[in-house]
């Protein structure tokens, strides 16, 4: 009877390892999923990596461009100051642009003997609102890079009008 026994004893064996290797059969499914997934997930990251590397070098390029732009702009914006002439104690009775183009252009000409063409007075603005117990003072700029005029003496000039 032990050899019936044995060979009992065998086959359970058998079946627990039978059920066992069937319970690793959906694992090996989940396994070879688990592959597929990673092999797509790399081609994934190596078309990521490209895309990147494509962003990075346009962002490279964007910054060079903005560094060019921002030198030009500072350059721009330091011609536009470069010209500038303000004036103080002018009467606010002119509001139209070309009315006051024309009061500087004759306060140019009356107070300090320059006479200015309509070409050489690019622009003619008022500063901000009104100083305190005076007008706001007035912004010219001067389009003429050969032009110059003595600060000092344009001062006294012009600082006569608040006599």
């Amino acid at each position: 009877m032990s050899s019936i026994a044995d060979v009992l004893a065998k086959l359970e064996q058998m079946e627990n390892k039978l059920s066992k290797l069937e319970l690793l059969e959906p694992m090996s499914q989940d396994i070879n999923s688990i592959k597929e997934a990673q092999v797509e997930m790399k081609a994934d990251i190596g078309e990521n990596k490209s895309k990147i590397g494509l962003a990075l070098s346009e962002i490279s390029s964007i910054k060079k461009e903005n560094i060019i732009l921002k030198s030009k702009l500072e350059r721009l914006e330091s011609d536009a100051k470069r010209n500038n002439v303000v004036i103080y104690n002018v009467d606010e009775k002119e509001n139209d642009r070309s009315k006051l183009l024309l009061l500087v252009s004759t306060l140019f000409k009356d107070m300090m003997g320059i006479t200015l063409d309509s070409l050489q007075l690019e622009s003619a603005i008022r500063l901000g609102a009104v100083r305190r117990g005076g007008d706001s003072p007035d912004t010219c700029n001067i389009f003429q890079p050969s032009f110059k005029m003595g600060g000092a003496t344009c001062y006294k000039k012009v600082g006569g009008l608040a006599n």
